[in-house]
């Protein structure tokens, strides 16, 4: 079914907004009032992007900032009418050409998102621990970045890191550094293994010993369950 007219001039029109050099103005606008039009777009867009990624515009500096900024604009037309959902779809907008930006830039935005997006996140119940086992704070994200993208200096330096992000009984997100066996032990519980499971598993896809494995995670977990981080489910034979 054909579009109605009016409403194939207001995609004409917002093609027009976007990118000028390629989609003609139509027919019945003024050119003055379209290029205010344009400016207020371009520098809403800009100012909620540059307001949630500004490491990202400090670090590649305001000129190769702008230029992202309107290629994005001209290329990718929003999935929906709200601002806030801008950095999301810019995100996955740059992914499609992760080659051509610095290597640090992607993990660097994607953390700074993901912080963002915990300190917005709505309350949850936690969920149960099972015997032996630990539940995750519900606002809680375990990941790993190949930059120190938490860290000084900027740009963030090379080298593996993983960790925990979670928002505390303050509200204020909190990450802490872990190993890539403590990242992997946390997840094997929050798929819904029990500690003793988990460090058995370990310790045998890592070739060490259990007993070695199962000290370090008791003193990983109770610092963490201190910290708000996760809640420990007793053992069954001490409920």
């Amino acid at each position: 079914m054909d579009e109605p007219p009016h409403i194939r001039w207001q995609r004409a029109f917002a093609a027009h907004l976007r990118d000028p050099a390629r989609h003609p103005m139509p027919e019945g606008i003024d050119r003055r009032g379209a290029a205010t039009y344009r400016r207020l777009l371009l520098g809403n867009t800009d100012r909620v992007l540059s307001g949630r990624f500004a490491r990202a515009q400090r670090l590649l500096g305001k000129p190769r900032w702008a230029d992202l900024v309107g290629a994005f604009q001209a290329e990718c037309a929003s999935p929906s009418p709200f601002y806030r959902e801008l950095p999301a779809a810019f995100l996955a907008w740059l992914r499609t050409d992760a080659d051509s930006l610095p290597p640090w830039l992607l993990p660097l935005m994607e953390f700074d998102w993901l912080r963002f997006e915990l300190e917005i996140a709505e309350d949850a119940p936690w969920p149960a621990p099972a015997p032996g086992g630990a539940a995750l704070n519900p606002v809680a994200r375990l990941r790993g970045y190949p930059f120190a993208v938490h860290r000084l200096p900027d740009p963030p330096e090379p080298g593996e890191v993983d960790m925990l992000l979670f928002r505390d009984a303050d509200d204020i997100v909190r990450i802490v550094d872990l190993s890539s066996t403590s990242r992997a032990l946390l997840q094997r519980l929050a798929a819904g293994e029990d500690l003793r499971g988990a460090c058995a598993g370990l310790a045998l896809e890592l070739g060490r010993p259990v007993e070695e494995l199962a000290a370090l995670a008791s003193l990983l977990l109770h610092d963490l369950e201190r910290i708000g981080a996760l809640r420990l489910g007793k053992r069954a034979d001490r409920a």
